[in-house]
């Protein structure tokens, strides 16, 4: 299985939109840009739960994970080349 963005998908799909993102559609009928518009104003400690509302499905925690220890590593690397200690690592 190969993972594609969005504009990939409607590629893949015919459609010649610059904004694909208006028309990914999750499950509930919601579109990923409607989604993003959500939850960019939630608090971090807050993001897990609030996507499942938001979305209306529930999150693969796999990928999940995968994704949280990308996510810690990554802000690990700017703390030690930037040296921001009130940089806060989300556990």
């Amino acid at each position: 299985m190969e993972a594609l963005n969005a504009y990939q998908f409607e590629r893949h799909a015919g459609a010649k939109t610059k904004h694909p993102n208006n028309h990914i559609n999750f499950e509930n009928g919601k579109t990923i840009y409607a989604a993003v518009q959500e939850l960019k104003n939630t608090p971090q400690e807050m993001l897990f739960e609030a996507i499942q509302n938001v979305t209306g499905s529930p999150i693969n925690l796999k990928n999940f994970g995968i994704w949280k220890a990308s996510y810690q590593a990554a802000t690990r690397e700017l703390q030690r080349i930037y040296g921001k200690d009130e940089m806060i690592i989300p556990s």
